[in-house]
């Protein structure tokens, strides 16, 4: 049976969950160790496309090199985000899962007007059970200008070749909450996010985009937000340091302590 066949499943490891965000260029290895063991638990039951945030690799070489040469910052960022991709795909194929780099701008890119995908490797590797891990990248624009592309914005173009079941973000925290849960007082888990309540989530999380070089929670939900609305796909944000809840979710069923993005 084709892996195709199979539900699709996008996964991300996001920046704050896989790195220490506060530490230039570091890994959180327990985080990899618990990513690592959902994987096992799952990859031959559901066809996994997995992306990793850039987390203190990615955002340190922007923070740096941003106002300088435009050809040095892309250089400097793929170098960066490279090197933690490398880091991640070794972790898992030493514990025995068949994963795999995918280099985010060799499979997308800007055409003359519009951002294009080049599928066939991607497609390949799911369809025969390899996990493909993408990640979020700096990549040259149509007029030769650096971009940040985050993993939710890799997965959006990707969507449109493989239709996810679902999409899972996994953080360092449970899901979106009305606030900070690391600096504010009274944080409240927002367990569902639809149409009735978007708007009002967003207006929440602005305050905190700019500290951020993707935009923090507030892009990603509203990045997310759209790409359920497109799909019809399900968007699960979870702690991925929880694997009973992580393994939950890559199978289908919501975890007690999650947020849902789900519009119509």
């Amino acid at each position: 049976m084709s892996c195709l066949t199979r539900d699709v499943v996008f996964l991300k490891a996001g920046g704050s969950f896989i790195t220490f965000k506060d530490k230039p260029v570091s890994v959180n290895y327990m985080a990899l160790e618990a990513l690592a063991e959902a994987l096992k638990a799952t990859h031959r039951e559901v066809s996994i496309v997995l992306g990793n945030g850039g987390g203190s690799f990615a955002h340190y070489a922007v923070l740096k090199y941003g106002s300088n040469d435009p050809t040095r910052l892309l250089v400097k960022c793929q170098q960066a985000t490279r090197l933690l991709n490398r880091l991640i795909v070794d972790y898992l194929v030493f514990n025995n899962i068949p994963a795999t780099s995918l280099q985010t701008s060799a499979i997308i890119g800007y055409g003359k007007d519009s951002l294009r995908a080049f599928t066939p490797p991607l497609l390949n590797l799911v369809g025969n059970g390899i996990i493909p891990v993408v990640y979020g990248e700096c990549i040259l624009n149509e007029k030769g200008l650096v971009e940040v592309f985050s993993t939710e914005k890799v997965f959006e173009i990707l969507s449109s070749i493989l239709k996810p079941s679902r999409i899972l973000l996994l953080t360092d925290v449970e899901g979106v909450y009305s606030c900070n849960p690391k600096k504010c007082s009274n944080p409240g888990l927002i367990k569902r996010i639809d149409n009735d309540n978007l708007g009002a989530v967003l207006e929440l999380l602005e305050s905190d985009a700019s500290r951020d070089v993707t935009g923090g929670m507030y892009s990603k939900v509203k990045t997310m937000s759209e790409l359920s609305r497109k799909t019809g796909a399900k968007v699960i944000v979870t702690s991925g340091f929880n694997i009973d809840h992580v393994v939950q979710a890559l199978r289908g069923i919501v975890p007690e302590k999650a947020t849902i993005i789900e519009i119509v």
